[in-house]
């Protein structure tokens, strides 16, 4: 059994956050965008990830952007935010994968689809809530601590997957008794994220429980299906990346069809 203080441990890979970086975040907290730009140019290697994530094809750029004042402008203060927390994702990001069988660049779009579809979502919702915003992130950076965790046991994980075919959600909790948004519950609070963004990720597992008029009970619903539709594509499956999400179509029945509508989906 893997204790909660060697699950923080990972989480603490993350290298302290540079100068410029710091800067950045607070001026996109501020709501001072050219002043985030200005100090995010001076840091070229999250110059160099804002590129290429911002660059990807589902974002939808017809020029490639470099200028890191026109990405925080056109993005927005939220979409920003979201790039910065990403890049704190790409810090903890394996050089090379050994448990799920997933390469660092399908693991990249898997962050900006989550991004740019979720952003999609709190558009047509209406809400421009940088502790709502803030939620997606979250769980890319639990699978990167779950691929470290089972690193270390991986002949455990084998043997379990080979000869009890269980799948990746069970073995988790198997060997650390805690879930992928349990872990994603560490993280948030280790990023010193807010007690909402905490609330609405766990809430869109599907599993906790509220009141049916609780006003993040919304967004939780969306992020669920968001999560299920990411993960549910041929290269996570493949990766097995898949395993962590158990969709309960009782919790997202209401939202389904609206959803449905929104990603253009047959």
């Amino acid at each position: 059994m893997v204790d909660i203080e060697k699950i923080k441990a990972y989480v603490d890979k993350v290298p302290p956050l540079p100068e410029t970086l710091r800067n950045s975040l607070k001026a996109i907290e501020d709501g001072d965008l050219p002043k985030a730009a200005s100090f995010a140019k001076n840091d070229p290697a999250l110059m160099n990830y804002l590129i290429n994530l911002v660059n990807k094809p589902i974002f939808g750029f017809k020029k490639e952007i470099k200028d890191a004042g026109q990405i925080f402008g056109i993005l927005g203060i939220n979409q920003a935010k979201q790039l910065i927390s990403s890049y704190l994702v790409s810090l903890l990001t394996p050089k090379a994968w050994k448990t799920f069988k997933i390469s660092n660049s399908k693991f990249n779009n898997l962050q900006a689809d989550l991004m740019f579809n979720w952003n999609k979502v709190l558009e047509h919702l209406e809400c421009e809530d940088r502790e709502v915003s803030d939620t997606a992130v979250l769980i890319p950076a639990s699978m990167i601590v779950c691929e470290e965790l089972f690193k270390d046991h991986i002949n455990d994980v084998l043997l379990l997957r080979e000869v009890k075919n269980l799948d990746y959600n069970t073995i988790l909790k198997r060997l650390s008794g805690k879930s992928l948004f349990d872990i994603a519950a560490i993280i948030a609070k280790k990023w010193n994220m807010s007690k909402r963004t905490l609330r609405v990720l766990l809430l869109s597992s599907g599993k906790m429980q509220t009141k049916e008029d609780d006003k993040d009970l919304i967004y939780a619903k969306y992020l669920h299906l968001l999560f299920f539709l990411e993960l549910s594509k041929p290269d996570m499956i493949e990766g097995g990346l898949n395993d962590f999400i158990d969709f309960n179509t009782e919790f997202i029945k209401d939202i389904y069809k609206e959803f449905q509508e929104l990603m253009e989906i047959d």
